[in-house]
């Protein structure tokens, strides 16, 4: 299970490889983050479940790779 700060700086990079940021929008039980208008909760635990990482980091990874194929969704 990674620890929360990896999973940001996981996030953050790869936000940085495909040219966007990834920001804090809310701040809560889960903070909201926002990466080229792909809107997604992260939990406020230390460590988060291996599925929540992958989840998070898959659709993520979807999202960007769609945003640089120039589709909308």
């Amino acid at each position: 299970m990674p620890k929360r700060t990896e999973l940001v700086r996981r996030i953050r990079r790869l936000a940085d490889a495909h040219g966007c940021t990834a920001v804090i929008l809310r701040q809560g039980k889960h903070d909201i983050w926002e990466c080229a208008g792909f809107r997604f909760p992260i939990p406020r635990h230390r460590v988060i479940a291996d599925g929540t990482a992958r989840t998070i980091l898959g659709k993520l990874e979807a999202h960007l790779e769609r945003v640089a194929q120039g589709e909308n969704s």
